[in-house]
């Protein structure tokens, strides 16, 4: 969010309309908490509950640009997939962990996993080609044509707009979310600031 925020004069100057790809996974949009955007409260924090939130986050931000500048600039949130990569031999994982991954989950899972180098070829293409902000058929988030805002899935295609996003919108969480975000940046370069 931060680099579309920092880069959005740039991209609403090029000379054709813009397109952002956040690789993320929007199929976590789940679990959401209205009160509290931040997930300061305790209670609210957990893995599950922090990815299914970061996910509705993400995509409520990208309507809030998509809406703010119509026909200028598309925001792909986009579900790679499972993709094979060499995390997990360079993480932090225990020893027994990364064997397990090496030796038995990561051959199992390469069967239906997408390739490295196809995954990267898809993210091009989402950024150069089928989500546009000019003219694009596919449905948004908001679940309106061509509204500047997409939840992609890893085959490029867009996903249903669900009953709870659509909700969400409804309630005014596109302006919501967009204010919180703008907010907590300006909260973080003050205190930024003062450690300086």
């Amino acid at each position: 969010m931060r680099a579309v925020v920092n880069l959005l004069p740039l991209l609403l100057a090029a000379p054709a309309s813009a397109t952002v790809v956040s690789i993320n996974n929007p199929k976590m949009e789940r679990h959401f908490e209205p009160d509290d955007l931040g997930l300061r409260r305790p209670e609210h924090f957990g893995l599950r509950a922090v990815a299914s939130h970061a996910a509705h986050l993400t995509t409520l931000f990208m309507q809030a640009v998509a809406a703010r500048n119509p026909g200028k600039i598309a925001l792909v949130h986009y579900w790679p997939g499972l993709v094979m990569t060499d995390l997990a031999y360079k993480s932090p994982l225990p020893g027994p962990a990364k064997w397990l991954w090496r030796y038995l989950v990561g051959p199992i899972s390469s069967h239906w996993a997408v390739p490295l180098e196809e995954c990267g070829e898809r993210v091009v293409f989402l950024a150069t080609g089928k989500f546009t902000a000019v003219e694009c058929k596919a449905v948004g988030a908001d679940g309106i044509l061509g509204s500047g805002a997409y939840r992609v899935d890893w085959d490029g295609e867009t996903f249903p707009t669900h009953n709870a996003a659509r909700g969400l919108c409804e309630a005014g969480f596109v302006d919501r979310v967009w204010e919180h975000v703008i907010v907590t940046f300006k909260e973080i370069e003050t205190i930024g600031a003062r450690q300086e």
